[in-house]
């Protein structure tokens, strides 16, 4: 099948403004065993649509499926006047470590602005017009901000990383300009060669030919359509987990021509809202911005009509802001910059039971002539014994995705020898679902090897693996667990994956194997 490809552009906005953390009443939450802490971020506006920046926790109310809840924390995230405040330090990675955690990075960004082109849903001839765009609107990028380049095909990949100088993107992006083939559009022309160069004798032959062909180019149509959905939403979801563990509202402005909610084939509502909802779970805003615009040859009203309401519903879910009819990419930058400005995070602790179902949210605020606008809801994630065990295509999937994940965060002091590789795992305990268990709490985790070498991913290993936390101890920062794997000759690198049972999260991170100290 042809290779169909997305490019990302990520922006990172360097730290917000810590001191109004106090003014705004931020209570650290309180870990409790058996419950699920919900965080989320708020964007507060005024009548005007300016941000608000000087909202209070007593000014603020929170309500699970209409029950009011206790919030658990409160701060303000924004940044009032300027998105060049300077990062917080990095923090120094012990050595023989490596990490997934973005606390380590040289620069640890806070709120994010993600840039995805869609080039799954444009022709060639799309894309070229989508690529210009994106290089033209490269120059407006605000120079304080930080820019990552990302390529998708079947899967997310790093180009660049991020950066404050523009040229250099657009240099990166024009030597790697992506085209989109298909095997369903390759076997068309085919048929339709044959057709126009058969010989008179063979009139029957190929008029039976052409019957087929339009029956199954209806098939062919249907399948084209699932598969650039699934591997769109595939793509949003992948960006979506790489940048989880950024502290902070993430927001994601997809450009795309899009695809229709709706066709003659059926209604995708329930697809296009669970990879919403997955999104929002990661406190990832989605911005979809139409790469048309207005253009004379834009879509027929009813079909452009359906695709909208694609980008509406993420948009709705997960709290971000649909574009219309222009697809100035600057402007959608300059609206997710301008909502991060009046961003609060905020949190509380679920009381109703984990049941794999997505549970509405709303917020409420006192102060007259303030709106806000936030994700619609959250899943409660199921009980260990209720989490369905991932399949080998599940594990498969994440060993050739070249993007990782920062769900869970994940240290790992790596130690090998000829035939085995030693992990001593640390995971961040705020990343963990944790239940009771005798003489305390306890989380179930599930810990993979994949083995690479120079042709690829090789095999996926699986472990199993408890954390226990005693009663009545200090809760620590990370729960350490450790696993041994064979080792084969030929591996040149290892992904080491961590999955927490209970919830689904997971996170990833790659160790090459020339760097590891040996036993």
């Amino acid at each position: 099948m042809r290779r169909t490809i997305v490019v990302a552009i990520g922006v990172l906005l360097s730290g917000s403004i810590v001191g109004n953390a106090q003014q705004s009443g931020q209570i650290a939450p309180t870990f409790r065993a058996g419950t699920a802490l919900v965080d989320f971020n708020i964007v507060a506006t005024d009548s005007k649509g300016n941000p608000v920046t000087d909202l209070r926790r007593d000014e603020i109310a929170i309500f699970d499926d209409d029950q009011v809840r206790e919030i658990a924390f409160f701060q303000f995230e924004g940044a009032a006047s300027s998105l060049a405040s300077p990062g917080n330090p990095p923090v120094a990675l012990p050595a023989g470590t490596f990490t997934n955690r973005i606390e380590y990075a040289a620069r640890p960004p806070k709120n994010l602005i993600a840039i995805v082109v869609d080039l799954i849903n444009t022709s060639i001839g799309q894309q070229v017009e989508l690529q210009n765009q994106l290089l033209q609107n490269l120059k407006q990028v605000p120079a304080d901000a930080h820019v990552g380049l990302y390529v998708i095909s079947e899967h997310a990949v790093a180009l660049h990383d991020f950066t404050q100088d523009a040229e250099s993107l657009k240099a990166r992006l024009e030597k790697n300009t992506p085209t989109v083939q298909t095997t369903l559009a390759s076997s068309a022309r085919v048929v339709q060669q044959l057709l126009s160069t058969g010989a008179p004798h063979h009139a029957e032959s190929l008029r039976a030919l052409a019957e087929a062909d339009a029956r199954i180019q209806g098939d062919l149509d249907q399948q084209f359509m699932k598969t650039r959905r699934r591997l769109t939403l595939q793509a949003l979801e992948s960006v979506g987990h790489h940048l989880a563990g950024t502290p902070g509202r993430k927001s994601l402005v997809w450009v795309s021509y899009g695809f229709p909610l709706t066709d003659f084939y059926g209604t995708y509502t329930d697809q296009v809202s669970s990879a919403s909802q997955e999104l929002a779970t990661q406190n990832v805003a989605v911005y979809p911005v139409d790469a048309q615009g207005l253009p004379p040859y834009r879509n027929a009203p009813r079909e452009q009509g359906r695709i909208e309401g694609t980008s509406e519903l993420i948009a709705s879910i997960t709290g971000g802001r649909a574009t219309r009819n222009n697809n100035d990419l600057a402007k959608a930058v300059d609206a997710a910059a301008e909502d991060i400005r009046g961003t609060y995070s905020l949190g509380f602790y679920a009381a109703n039971s984990a049941d794999n179902r997505w549970h509405r949210l709303s917020v409420k605020v006192t102060r007259p002539g303030v709106s806000v606008r936030h994700r619609q809801g959250y899943l409660a994630s199921a009980s260990v014994n209720e989490s369905p065990d991932w399949p080998h295509e599940r594990w498969n999937e994440l060993a050739y995705r070249p993007l990782t994940s920062t769900a869970v965060r994940v240290d790992v002091r790596p130690t090998k020898d000829a035939t085995r590789l030693n992990l001593s795992v640390e995971v961040v305990v705020d990343d963990l679902q944790f239940r009771p268990a005798d003489g305390g709490t306890a989380a179930d985790v599930e810990i993979a090897l994949v083995e690479k070498t120079t042709k690829g991913p090789t095999n996926v290993r699986v472990q199993s693996a408890g954390i226990q936390l005693p009663t009545g101890a200090a809760v620590p920062a990370v729960a350490p667990f450790s696993a041994t794997f064979p080792l084969n000759a030929q591996t040149t690198s290892v992904r080491v994956i961590v999955r927490d049972r209970a919830s689904g999260k997971f996170g990833s991170l790659d160790l090459p194997l020339d760097k590891l100290p040996k036993q």
